[in-house]
């Protein structure tokens, strides 16, 4: 239901401390200075986060429209926003000390990565076409300026010169489509059944009026699948990981994707029951599902470094991903949101342990080599990472797995069956490839025998997100309860 300016500004609270909390943090830097500068930015932009969360947790449950319909508070909103700033935390944590950030950039990444959380939260709870493109956009922003904050970095520079190439064309591309279904429909709002009354009135004008309809979704949907790093707009994903701070990597592996997928979710369920305009969104999403599947398993192959082999891997990631929204049911939905914080956790830790290996000896396949001697800790961790994002019980990409797979089952049909055995099959495939970096880590022997020593914060981290990705394995219902909740 709408509601009153006032009630908009009391529930956009979270938003509201992160906007103006990321503010601060960068005046913050401006004043402080010393050996603890970098330490005195990271713990205010946790607090941040954390007034953020507290914020998020007390707001009153429901479903209400904000601002007009211009954003939505509901359970979507919530639960992906509680996503955001995990990832957020996750990345600040990580990237503090980071020889690649160095201290004079400290204060840079922790207000971009607070600006680019604002920016998650309103492309995840966006009602409205119009901000659904500006929420796009303030997710994008950021992270072509964390891609490319190594000063005198080459790689770096290069990767976010590609990045903001590749984003402009799919913003550019995103906001076509927004502006020919405006044209059509004559409104942009998602919320209410303004879009589906709309649609039935173009249902009557032909063939020429239904093709352009459809043509205009096509769009809008490139423009997101850019954001989520599904292919065939999925070229950037590689170079722009490669080339960021391991840190910076992490967090877009996980928090930009995800808003993508909040956006779609709620694009499709806005579009869902159109009548005559309906689109096949189940064969559009399966079909997409498995070229990102496809591309992004095979493209890790030949990979040796190994931020570019968990780039690739993502990609792999968002067509299991987008198995959720291709069996377009409930249970399909709710698979997508469990998987989500599977995600989270399995996809952290490994960049988690790639920033510590490459900290004490570099980011190659080679550099791995006898980790389970040198810190069996680190490689130990590792591997629980790489078989829960195979899916192997009993890890927290398990029950994910198992959730997308039977929502494919549940709805029935020759071409959900034959999606859910791809997924299958490009799973047991990815497990032949995360063995050459186990064989690394625990058969091959390393040239330098040395014990590495890893920075405490990285110890903590790795073994909290093993512990959680274990107990999400075992006892996952929870979760599935929440994600329920959350779609009410």
């Amino acid at each position: 239901m709408p509601t009153s300016t006032a009630d908009s500004l009391r529930w956009f609270i979270p938003e509201l401390v992160l906007g103006g909390g990321a503010l601060a943090v960068f005046l913050l830097d401006l004043f402080a200075r010393g050996a603890r500068r970098a330490q005195v930015v990271t713990i205010a932009s946790l607090l941040v986060l954390a007034g953020s969360g507290l914020a998020l947790a007390l707001e009153p449950p429901g479903a209400s429209s904000l601002f007009g319909g211009l954003l939505a508070h509901d359970g979507p909103r919530a639960y992906f926003g509680a996503l955001f700033l995990c990832a957020a935390a996750l990345a600040l944590l990580v990237g503090h000390g980071s020889d690649a950030l160095g201290l004079r950039r400290a204060g840079d990444f922790a207000g971009l990565v607070l600006t680019l959380t604002f920016g998650m939260f309103v492309l995840a709870e966006a009602s409205d076409l119009l901000l659904l493109y500006l929420g796009l956009e303030a997710v994008s922003l950021p992270s072509y300026a964390l891609v490319g904050l190594v000063r005198g970095s080459r790689r770096s520079s290069e990767a976010a010169l590609k990045y903001l190439v590749y984003g402009g064309v799919a913003s550019a591309v995103l906001l076509y489509g927004l502006s020919l279904l405006f044209g059509l429909l004559g409104t942009t709002h998602l919320a209410g059944g303004a879009l589906q009354q709309a649609a039935t009135f173009v249902s009557l004008g032909g063939p020429a009026l239904r093709l352009g309809y459809t043509l205009a979704l096509l769009f809008i949907l490139a423009g997101l699948s850019f954001k989520v790093g599904a292919a065939p707009f999925h070229q950037w994903v590689p170079d722009a990981y490669e080339g960021a701070p391991t840190p910076v990597a992490l967090l877009l592996s996980i928090g930009p994707k995800l808003a993508g997928f909040a956006a779609l979710l709620r694009l499709l369920t806005a579009l869902r029951l159109q009548g005559p305009l309906a689109v096949d969104w189940p064969l559009i999403l399966g079909v997409l599902a498995l070229l990102t599947m496809t591309l992004g398993t095979l493209g890790a192959f030949p990979q040796t470094n190994l931020k570019r082999l968990l780039a690739w891997s993502s990609i792999a990631h968002a067509g299991y991903l987008l198995l959720g929204l291709a069996a377009a049911n409930t249970p399909g939905a709710e698979a997508l949101l469990v998987y989500a914080a599977a995600y989270l956790l399995l996809n952290a830790g490994a960049f988690t342990a790639v920033d510590a290996i490459e900290r004490c000896a570099g980011g190659d396949l080679d550099q791995a080599k006898g980790l389970s001697k040198r810190a069996p800790l680190l490689a130990f961790t590792f591997a629980l990472f790489l078989f829960g994002l195979v899916g192997l019980p009993p890890f927290a990409g398990f029950p994910g797995k198992l959730l997308l797979f039977s929502s494919l089952l549940e709805r029935g049909g020759a071409w959900p069956v034959m999606l859910a055995l791809a997924s299958v099959l490009y799973s047991a495939m990815s497990l032949y490839l995360y063995a050459r970096v186990l064989r690394a880590m625990f058969v091959d022997m390393s040239t330098n025998p040395a014990p590495l020593e890893l920075p405490r914060v990285h110890r903590a981290l790795l073994v909290l997100l093993a512990g959680a990705s274990v107990a999400l394995g075992l006892w996952w219902s929870p979760l599935l309860r929440a994600a329920a909740a959350a779609l009410g």
